[in-house]
């Protein structure tokens, strides 16, 4: 009678184990939407310069909010450098930044946040002199 047991607690156990990985599988195989930047989007957090995601980033459509924004994810390869991991201090904790509309994007950016942006993105005065030569109103 032990054996039948043992036996029944064994498919049990291997039961849940293959349903829990195709249920996994389910949602990993649920249809993504996706969007790729036609233009570079300016993105801010509140304490922090604002940045730029680059044309050609793809987001990825997480879900849309009642308060009337949308959320994406973006992913990001990073080479040949470790970045620092702490705990989240939360379950599920995310500190998204906000994507700049093209209408307020020129009012964004204070001259000295320019100056850091610049800076971050390593453009050198040599670099910005040659860019306004070719500037085109």
């Amino acid at each position: 009678m032990r054996i039948i047991i043992r036996l029944v607690k064994a498919l049990c156990c291997a039961l849940a184990i293959i349903a829990s990985f195709f249920l996994g599988r389910s949602g990993a195989m649920s249809s993504q939407h996706l969007h790729v930047l036609r233009t570079p989007l300016i993105i801010r957090s509140s304490d922090a310069v604002p940045g730029i995601l680059p044309t050609g980033t793809t987001l990825e459509y997480v879900e849309r909010f009642s308060e009337g924004f949308d959320r994406y994810r973006v992913y990001v390869n990073v080479e040949r450098r470790t970045l620092p991991l702490s705990e989240a201090p939360k379950r599920n904790y995310v500190s998204p930044v906000a994507a700049v509309d093209d209408d307020s994007a020129h009012a964004v950016l204070d001259s000295g946040q320019l100056r850091e942006l610049l800076r971050s993105l390593r453009v050198r005065k040599d670099d910005l002199e040659r860019l306004v030569d070719t500037y085109d109103e």
